[in-house]
């Protein structure tokens, strides 16, 4: 399910059902052994590994935030933009304005 949810976070229609259902799990099952598992919900997870590839464009590359939103699963920039600022504590903008590294 990990390796699953790794190799399929940028696909913006990847829901938790989907991915209860390639590891043969009913998605209440699912939900909760990931939660005992790993300390915090199959979303939460999807979503840190979205950030954490979001975070990782916004140091290295220009490009436009649109297109990082997209590449890293999310389905619009709103949303993006808002679980971004939610997680990491900044906007998309200022991170990058922050951390970007210099001729990336």
């Amino acid at each position: 399910m990990i390796v699953y949810m790794n190799e399929h976070f940028r696909d913006p229609n990847l829901t938790i059902a989907k991915i209860a259902e390639s590891s043969g799990y009913s998605l209440s099952h699912f939900s909760k052994a990931f939660k005992l598992y790993m300390g915090h919900s199959p979303i939460s997870h999807l979503n840190r590994l979205r950030l954490s590839e979001a975070r990782y464009l916004l140091h290295t590359t220009h490009l436009p935030f649109k297109e990082i939103a997209l590449q890293c699963g999310f389905k619009n920039i709103s949303t993006f933009t808002e679980s971004f600022k939610q997680s990491i504590g900044i906007l998309p903008k200022d991170y990058r304005k922050k951390y970007q590294t210099p001729n990336s």
